[in-house]
């Protein structure tokens, strides 16, 4: 039972990792800019950290995390100087928002430390069982 506690604790810990890297990839590229009007030259795309349960028949066995574009649509901005600027001096830049980004790093800090002390208490309770048993 400890083993899969620690397996589980140990997914939850990479998908805070996943999330955290997300959150902080997006506020690093939040002010980049790109094309409106040519793709190969678009404005960044943000991404989310996406979990998904992993347990069959209804036994928890972890979750598995992948980095999903999300569907949101560049913000067209003035930048006449750039490039990338269009007819009318506009760029795209990302749809990010700083806030949101820094609330989901902290929940990632979180979810990291609770799955931490998950994988510590499960550790705690093989020992003393090997105590017992010794």
């Amino acid at each position: 039972m400890s083993i899969t506690a620690v397996s589980i604790a140990s997914s939850g810990m990479n998908a805070a990792s996943a999330r955290l890297n997300a959150a902080a990839s997006n506020i690093a590229n939040a002010q980049t800019t790109g094309s409106l009007t040519d793709p190969a030259k678009a404005p960044y795309q943000p991404i989310d950290a996406v979990s998904k349960d992993i347990g069959t028949s209804g036994t928890p066995s972890g979750v598995v995390t992948s980095y999903q574009p999300r569907s949101s649509k560049p913000v067209a901005v003035s930048e006449p100087d750039s490039p990338h600027a269009d007819a009318n001096g506009m760029v795209g830049a990302p749809n990010v928002d700083i806030g949101e980004e820094l609330i989901s790093a902290m929940m990632a800090k979180y979810e990291f430390a609770a799955n931490a002390k998950m994988m510590s208490a499960a550790s705690d309770m093989q020992k003393t069982a090997i105590d017992i048993l010794a």
